[in-house]
């Protein structure tokens, strides 16, 4: 995995603010810290995109997005929301 120049200065940023605020913290546990913080903050866009999507109606109930799917690969039985076929 190839660090960036952004990565390194995010990273700079999160363990300055630690490390001045913070109990005594090795490396790893810094960078496990910041790492799981990156993955939280991910997380959340990924909601909040979702929930804007819904909101603006992009989106298809699961039922028919499975028999698209069921479709699209030739599978004959499947689950429905409501039933197994």
């Amino acid at each position: 995995m190839t660090v960036t120049q952004a990565e390194l200065d995010d990273f700079h940023r999160f363990a300055s603010a630690r490390v001045g605020a913070a109990a005594e913290m090795s490396w790893d546990e810094l960078f496990i810290e910041w790492q799981s913080t990156r993955d939280r903050d991910a997380t959340n866009q990924a909601i909040r995109e979702g929930l804007a999507d819904v909101d603006a109606a992009r989106h298809q109930p699961a039922e028919e997005a499975m028999e698209e799917i069921r479709r699209e690969f030739g599978f004959l039985y499947g689950f429905s929301a409501s039933r197994v076929e």
